[in-house]
């Protein structure tokens, strides 16, 4: 199925093309709820210990900082979600799509593609996908970054096989 310019927005063509991989934001999770494990804890020990003067000098840096990453790391997170950054792949195009923009590669402009596996791990994981795009431009994916990223890398092959790139 060809996904043209005009019809990316209609959510049946993607969901019958079955190859839209949405951006993964567990890393972000993870990290939201770590911090606010660990504020919670550090604000009930300052409950609990009140007269240490020690943990006094110690407890507003640290606060202030703990604060702050909380409150970074639910702004990007919130930004992510926002950002709705998805990739779409097709026999002829791969779509790059996030809220504000989107960008169309053609097959006839993909002139290569490489996997690059892990040299330290001895599993020969894929860790990125190299699309080289005309000459010099090189366009990187890393498959983790996207749910269901073993299909991913099986649909990325897929288009390498067919069209021996």
């Amino acid at each position: 199925m060809v996904i043209n310019k005009e019809n990316i927005d209609n959510k049946e063509i993607v969901e019958k093309t079955n190859n839209c991989y949405e951006y993964r934001l567990d890393y972000y999770w993870k990290s939201l709820s770590l911090y606010a494990v660990v504020l919670s804890l550090f604000i009930f020990v300052k409950e609990i210990a009140n007269d240490a003067k020690i943990i006094d000098a110690i407890y507003k840096p640290v606060i202030f900082l703990l604060i702050f990453i909380v409150t970074a790391t639910t702004i990007s997170l919130l930004f992510q979600i926002y950002q709705k950054k998805r990739l779409l792949i097709s026999e002829d195009n791969i779509i790059i799509k996030n809220r504000w923009r989107e960008r169309i590669i053609s097959r006839e402009k993909i002139k290569k593609i490489t996997f690059v596996k892990d040299r330290f791990n001895k599993k020969n994981d894929i860790r990125l996908i190299r699309i080289r795009i005309y000459r010099t431009f090189f366009l990187r994916i890393n498959p983790g970054y996207y749910e269901n990223e073993d299909q991913l890398i099986k649909d990325f092959q897929s288009i390498k096989s067919k069209f021996n790139l």
